[in-house]
């Protein structure tokens, strides 16, 4: 009874972690004294011992939570412009706006913060200026919350920073005020400099400062993406792999020594740890890499108490083990594709095949089948798999295992011991990483898409080959026809809706419109020198819901805000046909009494009077969208001009839901334009905190004072619009995730 009771609570224990991240609001910090007690009077009353478990992990929670929110509160404590003491906690990253740093925080305005409670943030800083690891900076900031953009799919930069474990962001405000307080002692950047010497002329220098550094900043989106479609990221980024490499490496070095000392039992136990913690270290201590060493330092123990369980007993007790020091770390995309890709390793291996058929599970079934169980959850985390993954890994993991990451050992030892045998063993390496560089362009075509429905799917049917051999014949028969049907109904019913959704695109415009599994694109967001809105957030939202093709796309006008992701949503999903108020090739015109049936909808384009050379804000595109019943106006970004005119055409524009001009700007929604209107509900595309105050408060109130639902994307998030015969419905991202509690501490309550 006592075992049962202590697998309950380890269970138990990780079950109730795992959903703390998005409960409302974490427990008060004084709860934790309550839960200890409890704990503590269960080893003399048994009946409590099988919560234990629960209490632990509340006591946990509230713990990190509480110290979180310190940490978050301590950076805002004396208003956003202030002077910092910092020291500088990784290399710089090269960004469009300058120079990024991670920053840990010793005091704000000359109060001191004590070491567990001082928090990182992210700082930009101008080109001009370069900080180095490990210095000490006095400085003159802007702090911000961290307010992210939160969509169905695409990166969500609030999960993704307490994932980290970082706490707000910060901008040079002074760099002639800055001042060095100490300089750089950092063992770690020295050893840097001294690569970079040896590797600077080689061709494969960023996938080698990325397997000895952890530092990618090199790797061109190019080459990620090939890394992606190829499923060979996991083996340039050090992380539980690496790890891994490095305590085998240890464990036989340590073995060595052993036949050499008989009496120092412990040679290969301590080498391994040692030379997984110096791996770690070169990394910087990432979060991958800590919670690798995490388990190496659990196996360890195992080993060295000679401690024997089954191989899912240690993946259990080495995720609560991970839990317990780092419950933020389930919300990134490693920790689930860590132990998914373990759990499955475990269910492959456990297949019984014939002693004369070890050789095909080894080297033909097992890559297939792992490759395959693994689809749903790479499907969920990219919205796709690579159908070439296994081939690729199949080649380069015993490559990088056994060859790429030994040597690369052996070139930072030689690097710092023996200079002048090091770029020869650097060259050895980059060779190596050569053959990766040639084959990693193939994948490109390998990649596949997986939409929502799709994933069900495919989940659907991992899951039930796995619990196949747990059922009777007729039992397998009567799960597939049930699970077949309620796919079948989720189907049906996605296409008995149409359905309009503004993005959160930060400050510009993008909104779909899906009808039938058609798709109607307006405008495209922002670019910048390194990436665009249309590949960090439509994209994957059009891939998501499994858009291959658009039906139709429509730019209001060509500022970058709104036409800056045209080229790649042209060459990523070749609209059928596009519209613009511009004169473009290819481009059919976008003005007023243009009219065309879509999928059952009609689109009615009211404004500008004739297409333009160049289309700026008060040439924008505007169009009306019925079904007949209820009409959605887009409006681009219209200026008081253009709505003037439009108001004395009060039927053509009347409508239910009016996309608010020009991000709420004071310049547009003149109350002649509203009163034409008369709208129920305003939708908003724009920044919260942006630069320019947007929206207008002014603005704002005009809607309200109409009776006017109103909404911004920089307050909701997505916002959606289901129409059905039922009538019309509003969702937003953020009314399903605003409890949240790290979102509502990120954002400093703003929620």
């Amino acid at each position: 009874m006592t075992l049962y009771c202590y697998y309950w609570n380890i269970i138990v224990f990780i079950a109730t972690t795992l959903t703390f991240p998005y409960w409302p609001y974490p427990l008060a910090i004084k709860s934790v004294v309550a839960f200890l007690i409890i704990i503590i009077v269960s080893y003399q009353m048994p009946a409590f011992g099988w919560a234990r478990g629960f209490l632990l992990a509340l006591s946990l929670i509230s713990l990190h939570s509480h110290l979180f929110q310190v940490k978050v509160e301590s950076v805002f404590r004396f208003g956003n412009d202030t002077t910092i003491t910092a020291r500088v906690d990784s290399f710089f990253k090269k960004i469009t706006r300058g120079n990024e740093y991670l920053l840990r925080l010793e005091s704000v305005n000359g109060e001191k913060i004590p070491y567990y409670f001082q928090p990182k943030i992210k700082l930009i800083a101008p080109e001009e200026v370069e900080y180095n690891l490990g210095e000490r900076w006095e400085l003159a900031v802007s702090v911000k919350p961290v307010i992210g953009r939160l969509n169905e799919a695409g990166f969500d930069q609030e999960k993704y920073y307490i994932s980290q474990g970082w706490h707000a962001k910060a901008k040079l405000t002074d760099i002639r005020s800055a001042k060095m307080m100490e300089k750089s002692h950092s063992l770690r950047l020295r050893f840097y400099r001294i690569v970079i010497r040896h590797i600077e002329a080689l061709p494969n220098k960023a996938i080698l400062l990325a397997l000895s550094f952890g530092d990618r900043n090199d790797i061109s989106a190019e080459q990620w993406q090939q890394l992606k479609a190829s499923g060979l990221i996991h083996l340039v980024a050090i992380s539980g792999l690496h790890i891994g490499i490095a305590y085998f490496i240890g464990w036989k070095v340590g073995f060595l020594m052993r036949l050499i000392f008989r009496h120092w039992y412990s040679a290969p136990l301590i080498i391994a740890l040692l030379f997984s913690a110096i791996y770690s270290w070169l990394a910087g201590f990432s979060v991958p890499t800590v919670r690798a060493l995490i388990m190496c330092c659990m196996l360890g123990v195992f080993s060295y108490k000679r401690l024997h369980f089954s191989s899912w007993q240690i993946l259990i007790f080495t995720m609560a083990g991970l839990l317990v020091f780092d419950p933020f770390s389930i919300l990134s995309v490693s920790f689930g594709l860590t132990f998914f890709a373990v759990a499955c390793i475990y269910v492959v291996i456990s297949v019984k095949f014939s002693s004369q058929s070890d050789w095909f599970k080894v080297l033909v079934f097992m890559p297939l089948a792992l490759s395959a169980v693994m689809v749903p959850v790479t499907s969920y985390y990219f919205s796709g798999f690579s159908l070439s993954s296994s081939v690729y890994n199949f080649f380069f993991v015993p490559l990088f295992s056994f060859a790429i990451v030994p040597l690369l050992f052996v070139a930072l030892l030689a690097s710092i011991t023996i200079p002048t045998v090091a770029p020869y063993v650097w060259k050895i390496v980059d060779r190596l990483l050569d053959v990766v560089n040639w084959s990693i362009p193939f994948a490109m075509d390998s990649w596949v898409h997986v939409h929502r429905m799709a994933l069900v799917s495919l989940t659907a049917l991992v899951v039930f080959i796995c619990i196949r051999p747990l059922m009777r014949r007729e039992q397998q028969i009567a799960v597939f026809i049930t699970v077949f049907f309620v796919i079948q109904s989720m189907t049906f019913k996605s296409k008995a809706i149409w359905e309009v959704s503004v993005l959160d695109v930060g400050h510009g415009l993008a909104v779909l419109i899906e009808k039938g599994n058609r798709y109607f694109l307006y405008d495209t967001g922002a670019k910048w020198e390194t990436g665009s809105i249309a590949e960090m957030i439509i994209a994957p939202v059009l891939r998501r819901r499994g858009v291959t093709r658009l039906d139709l796309l429509a730019i209001s006008h060509f500022d970058s805000d709104h036409a800056g992701g045209r080229e790649y949503i042209e060459k990523q999903f070749s609209p059928k046909q596009k519209l613009s108020s511009q004169h473009l090739d290819g481009y059919l015109p976008c003005i007023d009494k243009t009219e065309m049936e879509w999928n059952g909808l009609t689109l009615s384009v009211v404004w500008p009077p004739k297409r333009v050379k160049r289309a700026y804000n008060p040439h924008s595109c505007v169009i009306k969208v019925t079904d007949g019943t209820t009409s959605v106006l887009l409006t681009g970004d219209i200026e008081a001009v253009g709505e003037l005119l439009l108001a004395q055409q009060k039927e053509r524009i009347r409508s239910d839901i009016l996309l608010v001009p020009h991000h709420g700007s004071k310049t547009s929604s003149t109350n002649y334009f509203l009163n034409a209107v008369g709208a129920k509900v305003g939708l908003a595309s724009v920044a919260k905190g942006n630069q320019w105050g947007l929206p207008d408060n002014k603005v704002v109130t005009r809607y309200i004072d109409r009776g006017a639902i109103w909404l911004d994307t920089g307050e909701s998030g997505q916002i959606s619009i289901v129409f059905s015969h039922e009538g019309w419905k509003i969702m937003t991202k953020r009314s399903r995730q605003s409890l949240t509690w790290y979102r509502q501490i990120l954002r400093k309550g703003v929620e």
